[in-house]
């Protein structure tokens, strides 16, 4: 017979140990944020907002798949720091 208390008590060890792992990430992003808490901040359109969200996430797709080994990657790296 399953001894309901064991069950319990076996769970709340769960919930302790996962308790303590959100907790110390609660205090990582607090680091996180006050390290940039002094920082400069600006205005943008939600539609501007997106669309470099959106292009964030396709350039770490593209990183993902070696996009920075492919032909042409160095050259157009350059000039865009070239340009930017």
């Amino acid at each position: 017979m399953i001894n309901p208390r064991r069950k319990l008590d076996e769970t709340s060890s769960y919930l302790e140990s996962d308790q303590d792992y959100i907790l110390n990430n609660i205090e990582l992003c607090i680091q996180y944020l006050d390290d940039y808490s002094d920082a400069e901040l600006v205005t943008i359109s939600r539609e501007s907002y997106e669309v470099l969200l959106s292009s964030n996430n396709l350039l770490l797709f593209l990183e993902a798949r070696g996009v920075d080994n492919w032909e042409g990657y160095a050259d157009a790296v350059a000039e865009f720091k070239e340009n930017d």
